[in-house]
Order: C-alpha cells, then structure tokens, then sequence
C-alpha cells in the first residue's frame, strides 16, 4: 500500500513539474509592423529620402565610370606614359574608394531612418496596447 501510495505521489509530482515548465512562442513582428496602417506612408517617405541620397550618387558614380573607361581607351591605345598611367589609377582608385565609403554612408543613413519609423510604431503599438489594457481595467 505504502508503494503504492509513494508512486502515485511520483507521478503527480512528475505531471505538476512538467505542466510548470515554461513555453515559448514566437511572434512574426515583421508581419505585424506591415499590417500597421501607418505602413504605407511611411515607406513612401523612406523612398523618397531614398531617393534624394541616391540621385547625386547615381550622377558621381556615372562620370566615375565615364573616366575610368576614357582611362582604359586611353591606356590601352598606348598614348599615356607610365607615370601618367599609375597617376590616374591613383587618381581613379581614390575616387572608387570615396564612393564606396558614400555608398556605406547612404545605406547606414536609410537604415536609420527606417530604424526609426519601426521604432515609432512599436511605440505607438505599446502605448496603444496599454491604453487599450487601461480601459479594461478602469470601468
């Protein structure tokens, strides 16, 4: 009887101890911020910022590729001396470098942007949430 007792009592305390264990779950908040009605102008403002930052580089990162071709006609016509040849390569890849740097420059401005749209609406989401849960408990 004792046995049995003392079996049932080690079951109950292995079925208690596993309906306590903790449980995860996973929330798609990308999903959700797309279905925030303020979604839509928003992405239309980070176009447009976009945009702006984008346009003068697209002209520099143009005449960079207009001069590194009339280079390499010129190099490969054999009209330019050494000196003149590593000179402009210098000169080109200096260039190249600037631009990569500009175009790190803009990716990092565009993601903060957008880093603070997001944040916005999760904060918008969370006092909305909490106000909702306010009005819940307050009759």
């Amino acid at each position: 009887m004792n046995k049995l007792i003392l079996f049932s009592l080690v079951i109950f305390m292995a079925a208690s101890q596993q309906s306590s264990a903790q449980k995860f779950g996973h929330v798609n908040s990308a999903l959700i911020i797309q279905g925030h009605p303020l979604i839509g102008p928003a992405n239309t403002e980070l176009e447009a910022f976009q945009k702006g930052l984008l346009d003068p580089f697209d002209a520099q990162s143009k005449a960079f590729e207009a001069r590194y071709r009339a280079y390499v006609e010129e190099a490969n016509s054999g009209t330019l001396s050494q000196i003149a040849q590593q000179n402009k390569q210098v000169a080109l890849q200096t260039e190249q470098d600037s631009l990569n740097t500009l175009q790190e420059q803009i990716k990092f401005k565009v993601m903060q942007k957008e880093n603070h749209f997001y944040s916005l609406f999760s904060l918008r989401s969370t006092v909305s949430s909490r106000s909702s849960a306010r009005k819940d408990i307050i009759p």
